[in-house]
């Protein structure tokens, strides 16, 4: 970047990004963009998913808002 081989790049670690940051030569434009997932599943044919109160627990559990859902297979 800094000897103008690149006029973009893609997935720079935090540290380069703070050392380019500092770069008079360099101007950063950046994007956050989320390259990971997590999940929560739980196989529900289990015999314990039958009971009321093991859903009333799992809907204690981590907010369903801004999340995007897959629709389960059966």
């Amino acid at each position: 970047m800094e000897r103008g081989d690149a006029d973009l790049t893609i997935g720079l670690q935090d540290e380069d990004l703070a050392a380019l940051t500092k770069t008079s030569s360099v101007k950063v434009v950046s994007t956050p963009m989320p390259t990971g997932y997590a999940a929560l599943t739980f196989n529900a044919r289990m015999a314990s998913f039958d009971k009321p109160a093991v859903g009333q627990v799992l809907a204690l559990g981590p907010s369903l808002e801004g999340q995007i859902m897959l629709r389960a297979r059966s």
